[in-house]
């Protein structure tokens, strides 16, 4: 291995590290949310509304994460 595929590799690591603190971070917020919701025993639309804006926050990280993924898959397997 080179030691410019060294430092690449670490690199994405560093950056799936924070990527993956980013996922919780989105998937607390989905808990805080839910958890003001039904703070008083009532739901009422407008908080359904940030509930399901935050879930989409969790997906949409989470394929922009599956899909870098894949790319350095790929390219890791190239290196090969």
């Amino acid at each position: 291995m080179t030691e410019a595929v060294r430092v690449g590799c670490l690199h994405e690591v560093v950056s799936l590290v924070f990527r993956i603190s980013n996922l919780f971070g989105e998937t607390s917020d989905v808990g805080q949310e839910a958890h003001k919701a039904v703070a008083d025993g009532v739901l009422e639309p407008r908080e359904l509304r940030r509930i399901i804006g935050e879930l989409n926050d969790v997906v949409n990280t989470s394929l922009d994460m599956i899909a870098d993924l894949r790319e350095l898959e790929r390219k890791l397997k190239a290196e090969q």
